[in-house]
């Protein structure tokens, strides 16, 4: 049987509403230092599935809190913008000194949820925030937003060349289970773009957002194989576990980065250090997969494989070209009886070319029998592959 690659691209997208006037969230004693141009932010919806017991992250109706931040991007060619304080994400603005605080972090960190009908943002803590752009538009601005919402952030500062940037984290500590998204409002051409005065020109007043999956994915596939002209022997058998070893566990999603030369890493996940873990691939209630049995069909008299899946799936941080496997076989009637891969799988594309972030790399596992352990992988290049490109071990 022909060995293939199988690559789905998994694109996440759903629609974010900001506040709007008639929500009235302008702040107290404050307009002043306002326009009366809201803030307002929309993406494209999720599409519909039947995920209430899913990971992976495929509707609103999955997301309870979001993280949404707004912070001073690159100042504007406004007249006072050349003398206006350098943005500074260490800042954040506060009611007492509004108009000296605008040039750090506008929108910190505001837990939302989403309204999983309509797409309306509504914001959890209803503290003072600035839902409006401020009059001097010294500053364009970026939307951020990130799921899961986590409490606390990191600020990095760094000096280059006597330029000083910043980027903006949030870790995790990940088992297989989470999925990570990450998004931000459109990047413009327009020096303004997102300001007052941006919106005062173009009739549509809203930004723009994309969200995306910032993990890798992997799904586990079984095809049981003849052994001497018959399925019998594998029929005895159920796969009742499957792991990924040595997987990065620490990791610190780069929200917002400022670097604009060339080492800006905005949204890009990565280990904070060398802490690795083993992890063990779940079903789709977040429990233990219950062991799998291996499958065959009648077609037009003739006894074939039939493919099944092994739980939900493994997310792990991006960009390794290689990662490691094993799978625990037992007796389809005695689940005592386990049967041990001899060695780790290597999970490994041709030309060493490393795995993306929000893809999904199906990992097909051929088996005909217990006697004896072979590894077979023959790899085509992802980015060529048409249709059904499998990832596929042979376990003879």
């Amino acid at each position: 049987m022909r060995k293939r690659i199988f690559l789905l691209i998994s694109v996440v997208s759903f629609a974010l509403i900001g506040c709007s006037e008639k929500e009235s969230f302008e702040p107290s004693n404050e307009s002043q230092n306002t326009t009366n141009v809201p803030i307002v932010l929309n993406t494209d919806k999720f599409f519909n599935a039947d995920i209430s017991t899913r990971a992976t992250i495929e509707s609103l109706s999955m997301i309870d809190t979001l993280g949404v931040f707004c912070l001073a991007g690159k100042k504007t060619t406004i007249s006072g913008s050349e003398n206006a304080p350098t943005p500074n994400w260490n800042v954040t603005l506060d009611s007492a000194n509004f108009s000296t605080t605008t040039h750090g972090k506008y929108w910190n960190n505001i837990p939302c949820t989403v309204d999983a009908g309509s797409g309306d943002l509504e914001v959890q803590n209803k503290g003072w925030y600035a839902w409006y752009y401020p009059i001097t538009s010294w500053y364009a601005y970026d939307f951020y937003a990130y799921y899961p919402y986590r409490k606390t952030h990191t600020i990095i500062r760094n000096v280059e060349n006597r330029d000083t940037t910043y980027q903006l984290g949030v870790d995790y500590q990940i088992d297989g289970t989470q999925d990570i998204i990450w998004g931000r409002s459109e990047i413009k051409s327009d020096p303004f773009a997102y300001s007052a005065r941006y919106f005062r020109n173009i009739s549509d007043p809203t930004v723009h957002m994309k969200l995306e999956h910032s993990l890798t994915q992997f799904q586990f596939y079984v095809l049981p194989q003849e052994k001497n002209g018959s399925f019998e022997a594998i029929k005895k058998l159920a796969v009742k576990k499957v792991s990924m070893h040595e997987v990065a566990t620490n990791l610190r999603l780069i929200v917002a980065d400022n670097n604009q030369n060339g080492n800006n890493r905005t949204g890009h996940i990565q280990p904070i250090d060398n802490t690795r873990g083993d992890l063990e691939l779940k079903g789709f209630n977040g429990k233990t997969v219950s062991p799998v049995e291996f499958k065959t069909q009648i077609v037009d008299g003739v006894e074939t494989a039939v493919e099944e899946r092994i739980g939900d799936c493994i997310m792990v941080c991006p960009d390794a070209t290689e990662y490691y496997m094993s799978m625990v076989l037992c007796l389809k009637d005695d689940h005592d009886s386990e049967y041990y891969s001899e060695k780790l799988m290597t999970i490994k594309l041709n030309e060493n070319k490393p795995f993306q972030a929000g893809k999904i790399y199906k990992i097909y596992i051929k088996v005909s029998g217990i006697t004896e352990i072979k590894l077979n992988a023959e790899l085509a290049d992802w980015i060529e592959a048409d249709d059904n490109d499998n990832l596929n071990f042979d376990i003879n």
